[in-house]
């Protein structure tokens, strides 16, 4: 399971070529979760792709994972997300149920939640 770096998007931030897709891992990924973050998944490929997130049991209040299960469509963007950290702790896993022109980033939108505007 390879640690993806997060991307923080700034309050004026561009578009989803900025945020450094990178090509999804077989054996799945993880990421540091601050409880603004967003998963993207694109999905090059011919056929829909399952894509999974699930806190790490232990490390949430509720001391249990919960998973969030998207189907992203052929040749579609997806976006999941947020991950409060209360329930999916500091680092969420994410298995696909295909790699296959699957191209992925976790980004955060803390900054940009906590910039004032003016």
């Amino acid at each position: 399971m390879a640690t993806l770096t997060v991307a923080s998007l700034g309050q004026y931030s561009v578009g989803i070529g900025d945020i450094g897709l990178t090509a999804a891992n077989a054996g799945g990924d993880s990421f540091a979760n601050d409880g603004a973050s967003l998963f993207t998944a694109a999905n090059g490929s011919g056929g829909n792709i399952t894509v999974t997130v699930t806190g790490v049991a232990g490390s949430a209040s509720y001391n249990y994972a919960i998973p969030i299960t998207r189907s992203v469509l052929a040749g579609k963007t997806g976006i999941l997300g947020p991950f409060p950290v209360r329930i999916f702790s500091g680092t969420c896993a994410v298995t696909y149920s295909g790699v296959t022109s699957l191209t992925v980033a976790p980004v955060s939108l803390q900054t940009a939640l906590s910039t004032p505007n003016g």
